[in-house]
């Protein structure tokens, strides 16, 4: 009868088998190493590209190497990231034309796990990239996040102002709440919150109604986004209303994201092929183990929606840093890396740090049966978004061929490093 490690033994023979080797994380290395993904991601219109922490130096650089792998090998023209929406315009400004410091914008996010060097690095590049790339070449910078409303507001107040300024006096009191950011209503009195309820309909109703004048006094380009930047007011609203439930609310926010990533591919790029940068959560095909209960992430959203089109890339660790913001007695600490040893034996995590390979990729999809069989059980793995507390608070029980068509996988990591504030001459 076979022991634990026999099958080890066996299991980890596939995995050497069928993993891709990659050479390194960092961008700017040649993509070699990289040509076995083609037929993985074949025709698929969005790539989609996970973490297992917010604060990993590795799992950036290795996103940032496989969106120029993409976009030079593959034709992808879209990157989006889970950012605010409106305030990515102002990084998608500097990478289109060279406007505006992309350091401080970066730090305008509202954003700490992607105000760092690496983030600043993928930015910079697409910059270069776009200055020898063709018009319909160049590549976009997008947010497809909804979690505040300052700048959705001032921006739709600046376009009512525009196209009809009778109405942007009646809407610009009705707006006033949302140029304050905050995470609910918490404090509100009953009737400040109340008003609020009809403000995005009728902000959202009047921009259909009219749609025909504004555009005549704008362009459809204009019209189209101030529509979405009511409908970002709206998820924000909603977000805000159910607070006190957590998991309705990330619910509410993920299905929100996924809104946003259509709305860009119908409306904004309707012929671009996009890669998106978010947590192993929202990327998720089935997000189970959250809350213990399934959870409808974004990307089972996209999944319903996009289909064959959408291919999901987990990501996983061995050992190593990264940085998180740390609960201890109850309270939060400053932003500060975080450090743990191996994973425990039959975890995910340690299987894959068994294989010996500093950093690979495997196609979930085409595995033999050993690994296959393996893959379609529940796993323990390591899962950390922006916050730490313990490392039993840190693990996620998860089927890996039912959450993910791709695992990436770095055997030791350490933490990102924060954004220097550079300004590129």
């Amino acid at each position: 009868m076979d022991t634990f490690w026999d099958r080890q033994r066996k299991l980890l023979s596939s995995l050497r088998q069928h993993a891709v080797r990659l050479a390194t994380v960092e961008a700017g290395s040649g993509f070699n190493d990289l040509q076995p993904l083609k037929p993985v991601i074949g025709n698929a219109r969005i790539v989609a590209l996970g973490e297992a922490t917010h604060g990993t130096r590795e799992f950036f650089q290795l996103k940032h190497r496989l969106l120029e792998f993409l976009v030079t090998e593959m034709g992808f023209t879209t990157f989006a990231i889970e950012a605010n929406w409106p305030e990515c315009l102002v990084i998608n400004d500097y990478v289109l034309h060279g406007r505006g410091d992309p350091a401080k914008a970066l730090a305008g996010l509202h954003c700490w796990p992607w105000n760092t060097e690496e983030v600043l690095a993928l930015i910079l590049w697409m910059r270069q990239y776009n200055l020898a790339s063709t018009p319909q070449n160049k590549v976009t910078f997008a947010g497809f996040d909804a979690q505040f409303t300052a700048l959705a507001a001032a921006s739709i107040k600046g376009y009512l102002t525009h196209v009809d300024p009778a109405f942007a006096a009646e809407m610009v009191p009705r707006l006033m709440p949302f140029e304050t950011e905050c995470r609910n209503y918490a404090g509100w009195s009953e009737a400040d919150v109340n008003g609020l309820r009809f403000t995005v309909p009728d902000l959202a109703e009047q921009l259909r109604a009219e749609e025909r004048s504004y555009v005549t006094r704008s362009t459809v380009r204009e019209w189209r986004l101030a529509c979405q930047h009511a409908r970002i007011l709206g998820q924000v609203d909603e977000q805000r209303r159910a607070d006190h439930d957590q998991k309705m609310r990330y619910l509410i926010r993920d299905r929100a994201m996924a809104e946003n990533i259509a709305w860009l591919l119908e409306n904004q790029y309707p012929q671009a092929k996009m890669a998106i940068w978010a947590h192993n959560g929202h990327v998720a095909r089935d997000a189970r183990g959250i809350f213990d209960g399934a959870i409808v992430s974004m990307g089972m959203h996209l999944a319903r929606r996009f289909d064959s089109d959408l291919v999901v890339v987990g990501f996983a660790f061995g050992e190593g840093a990264f940085e998180a913001v740390v609960h201890e007695e109850g309270n939060r600490r400053p932003l500060r890396e975080v450090a743990i040893g191996p994973a425990p034996d039959e975890t995910l995590d340690a299987v894959l740090a068994r294989a010996g390979i500093p950093v690979f990729l495997l196609d979930l999809r085409h595995v033999d049966n050993e690994v296959a069989a393996w893959l379609q059980q529940p796993q323990i793995t390591r899962e950390i978004g922006a916050f730490f507390k313990d490392p039993q608070d840190m693990c996620k029980t998860i089927v890996p061929m039912a959450r993910y068509d791709v695992l990436a996988f770095i055997a030791n990591t350490t933490r990102a490093r924060r954004n220097p504030r550079l300004t590129p001459a």
